[in-house]
């Protein structure tokens, strides 16, 4: 079995990796903060040094398809997004949890203008891409605590404050609707306008499964994390769990 599984790893090119880290005998615990991982990559660092774990809560969730093999996790203000290239990382890891990384032989790079951890290209000698190993994963990613789930830190924000700055970062964006609420459906660029009039892409995959719902009508707050594409700052939402209408009473400021 052991032999079969190495010849498969080797097939699908995940011997990029080299021998895979040793399976934790304990729960991983993390030993360098995510502003250090920030702060590395910020001063020309791609490759990161053995025996490097981190920690972080998870901000998102690929359930609906709209957050595309990846799971993103922040510790404090700073968010970092882990290219896992495989799906359904929302049964593992749901919004909440608390996760330790292991980045034994991976590179820090930008996706999508998020900090992030993947593989290191092969073509490209600071570019990444997507792990897309289960038998890594496993090795790398542990719950530290497998039952707490707490609320991820959410920064609340205007359309105009929303920036390339806050990438990775899950904020709650408030004062707006969307142009084309109630007639448009939510698939593809669609731009949420704030009372002031700015406007903010809110991006949803053709393939997420509420792709072909109807968006909003009237005023609503979105809780997502921050993007960029083609220098074009955008928002996505893991599912519409992440959407909140306001109300006429919250509108007049009366308690809610």
């Amino acid at each position: 079995m052991l032999s079969v599984l190495a010849v498969l790893l080797g097939s699908c090119g995940y011997n990029r990796f080299g021998e895979l880290p040793d399976a934790p005998e304990r729960a991983l615990r993390p030993n360098v903060t995510l502003s250090a991982v920030a702060r590395f990559y910020a001063e020309g660092g791609h490759d990161l040094p053995d025996g490097t774990v981190v920690g972080g809560r998870v901000t998102t969730s690929d359930s609906a398809g709209n957050i595309y093999k990846m799971v993103v996790i922040q510790q404090g203000e700073t968010p970092l997004a882990l290219l896992t290239g495989t799906y359904d990382t929302y049964s593992a890891w749901q919004p909440g949890t608390t996760v330790a990384v292991r980045l034994d032989g991976l590179r820090v790079g930008k996706w999508e203008g998020m900090l992030a951890v993947g593989a290191p290209e092969p073509n490209y000698t600071t570019g990444i891409d997507y792990i897309a190993s289960e038998a890594v994963l496993q090795r790398i990613v542990t719950r530290t605590d497998s039952s707490f789930i707490a609320p991820v830190d959410t920064l609340r924000v205007t359309v105009l404050e929303v920036s390339e700055a806050l990438a990775g970062r899950l904020v709650r964006v408030t004062g707006g609707r969307f142009l084309k609420g109630g007639v448009a459906t939510w698939s593809g660029e669609q731009s949420y306008v704030g009372t002031d009039g700015n406007r903010l892409q809110v991006y949803t995959s053709p393939y997420a499964t509420f792709a072909d719902y109807l968006l909003p009508a009237g005023e609503v707050e979105l809780v997502g994390i921050v993007t960029v594409y083609r220098e074009m700052v955008q928002l996505k939402i893991s599912s519409t769990r992440d959407v909140f209408p306001v109300t006429q009473s919250q509108q007049a400021g009366s308690p809610i």
